[in-house]
């Protein structure tokens, strides 16, 4: 993918992840400040290739159960593997810091990939852009 400008890259973001921006269904508040955390974390170490981040499935639709973990979907542009073992290091650290409550099963994906698949109406991937909360 190549390089975008600052327009662009709104674009490209709502286009892979419009999102839900309802702050009622946001984590229950004990969770605001990994949440706020992890998404600082994440941004430290993507920068600007960091497109989205959202929390998606039990735990941010309202409905967890006591062993829920928070679900989270970064999307970043050019994606590496070094790039996604750092953000899962992060996610890692994050955890650490919080004692491991709740766990974080983050889940990094390409932008142009994440986008592609959403375009084809794969289920999960329109869910998560649709119904996912926009961090």
């Amino acid at each position: 993918m190549t390089k975008l400008r600052k327009g662009e890259q709104e674009a490209e973001r709502n286009r892979i992840s419009p999102g839900v921006e309802d702050k009622s269904l946001l984590p229950q508040p004990t969770h605001q400040i990994l949440v706020t955390t992890l998404k600082k974390r994440l941004a430290e170490v993507a920068g600007e290739q960091l497109q989205a981040v959202m929390i998606y499935g039990s735990m941010a639709w309202g409905h967890p159960d006591p062993d829920s973990d928070l679900d989270v979907a970064a999307i970043v542009q050019d994606c590496t593997p070094q790039l996604e073992g750092a953000l899962l290091e992060a996610a890692y650290q994050v955890m650490w810091n919080h004692d491991f409550t709740p766990l974080i099963s983050l889940k990094v994906f390409d932008a142009g990939s994440f986008a592609a698949y959403r375009e084809k109406g794969f289920s999960f991937y329109r869910k998560v852009a649709e119904e996912g909360i926009a961090l």
